[in-house]
């Protein structure tokens, strides 16, 4: 068995194969006629998989955070829903709504009168982004309704007709000066020992771990708490998110709705299946939770990648020289098992630690490993007439 591990052909052809499939990778990227398959999988991650049609924990209600539609409610309704779920003192109030131009004089009052009786407010800001993707400017309520705590409500890649929202960053910086996310500006009213943790990660991407649409909170109707429903008890010390969340609102426009890994259509989807709001509770969640789903660094992937692929390697050479009538039936069910196996384990580790292992190059290097092996053997043939370079590979086959 060792001697079966720790033949030099063993790392070089392993060596050779990786070297092969980056080449290759950078050829089909720069292939234009290939442009409209890149177009539609360069947003796909087959951990979506996981989201849409696997985790059952998608049905788990998070008691928490209380979800609070506006709908299409004017200035002077919203007030009056900020005044009627002012009545049972919830811990924390966020609007996930910026009110940047004035409109009628006298909603606008009310609104500014109400918002100041809203006790552990918070407020929403975005950030607007120049071509290089660097910010410029902050978009901000308008300065009469008052100042209060507010967080930027920027979800990285954000445009809702071609990506999937699955990271966000809890700190932004304009000019130097740090702008907190909506959800670490909420929680650090509700639990600041949470939202230090969150803001930890400062600028860097952080992965959204989701249990669910909208229907995963408790939440209301604008109905609801205009008439005071019975229910809106419910509220007391919770967090309450005021914004849009329902799919069949009477508000049909898509701004502030985006794509998810929760989508029932993995690819070719139309339409966006998720309101920023609920995407900001789903990350309030988990951080409560202590969810946080832990990377794998892409050294370490690569590492595993080699290793894996230096094992196949070692066998698939043996039964190429000794055994080699029986090496394509062999070599195709060890990569069907291998590669079932891995992703089967990704799924777990995922699932059940929210470790996530990408995958994707092990997968591809194991698919081409046997072509390319054809290659190298062609190589060393050539090294070989040229240079007399001996090899294992140049055995005589059984």
């Amino acid at each position: 068995m060792r001697k079966l591990l720790l033949r030099p052909d063993n790392f070089f052809a392993t060596l050779f194969i990786f070297i092969s499939t980056a080449l290759l990778g950078l050829i089909i990227i720069n292939i234009s006629p290939l442009d409209p398959f890149e177009s539609a999988f360069k947003d796909f991650q087959y951990s979506d998989i996981l989201y849409s049609k696997i985790r059952s924990r998608q049905n788990l209600l998070d008691t928490n955070i209380v979800l609070i539609s506006i709908d299409t409610l004017k200035r002077e309704s919203i007030a009056q829903e900020l005044k009627n779920i002012n009545k049972f003192s919830p811990k924390v109030v966020g609007l996930d709504i910026i009110f940047e131009q004035l409109k009628d004089p006298v909603s606008d009052s009310l609104l500014k009168i109400i918002l100041a009786q809203t006790p552990h407010l918070v407020m929403a800001d975005y950030a607007k982004e120049n071509e290089k993707g660097e910010i410029e400017k902050l978009q901000t309520s308008n300065p009469y309704f008052g100042e209060y705590p507010a967080g930027h409500v920027n979800l990285s890649g954000a445009d809702p007709e071609t990506t999937t929202i699955r990271t966000f960053q809890p700190l932004l910086y304009l000019n130097g000066k740090e702008i907190p996310s909506f959800s670490a500006e909420i929680l650090r009213l509700y639990n600041p020992y949470a939202s230090s943790k969150l803001l930890s990660y400062k600028d860097k991407q952080v992965i959204i771990n989701y249990i669910g649409n909208y229907n995963s909170f408790l939440h209301f109707s604008s109905n609801d708490v205009l008439n005071n429903g019975p229910n809106l008890t419910r509220i007391r010390d919770k967090i309450v998110l005021i914004g849009n969340f329902y799919p069949d609102s009477l508000n049909l426009s898509l701004e502030d709705k985006f794509f998810t890994p929760l989508n029932k259509e993995i690819s070719g989807r139309s339409w966006p299946d998720m309101h920023g709001m609920v995407i900001h509770a789903n990350i309030i969640s988990m951080v409560l939770k202590d969810n946080f789903i832990y990377v794998i660094p892409a050294w370490v992937g690569i590492l595993i990648a080699f290793l894996i692929c230096y094992l196949h390697i070692a066998f698939f050479l043996y039964f190429y020289v000794e055994k080699h009538k029986w090496f394509q039936p062999l070599v195709k069910a060890i990569q069907l098992f291998t590669i079932v196996l891995i992703m089967y384990l990704v799924f777990l580790l995922y699932e059940h630690w929210n470790i996530r292992y990408d995958s994707t190059l092990l997968i591809v290097i194991l698919i081409l490993s046997v072509d390319l092996l054809y290659f190298y053997e062609g190589l060393i043939k050539i090294l070989n007439k040229w240079f007399g370079i001996k090899s294992y590979l140049l055995s005589k086959h059984n």
